[in-house]
């Protein structure tokens, strides 16, 4: 559990999860526009453009976090 670690940083924690949210609404939408040439409504809701836009921010907030915490690791004491 990264939240548990004891090197989590917490600025790496909040840069992870607004970057995460950014790099998932571009993905979400390019994807869109990719697939479907347009980007409706109806086509943001679709389960492809939906499944990249998830994918990217679970696992782009994950890797920013984890890369911030191994730069300066903030060694917290749980005790």
């Amino acid at each position: 559990n990264m939240l548990m670690w004891k090197d989590a940083n917490a600025i790496g924690a909040v840069v992870g999860v607004w970057s995460g949210l950014v790099l998932a609404m571009i993905t979400w939408v390019a994807v869109t526009a990719a697939q479907f040439d347009e980007v409706t409504v109806d086509n943001l809701g679709a389960l492809e453009p939906n499944l990249a836009g998830n994918l990217v921010a679970i696992l782009s907030s994950g890797l920013i976090h984890v890369l911030f915490s191994v730069a300066r690791p903030q060694n917290y004491d749980f005790k």
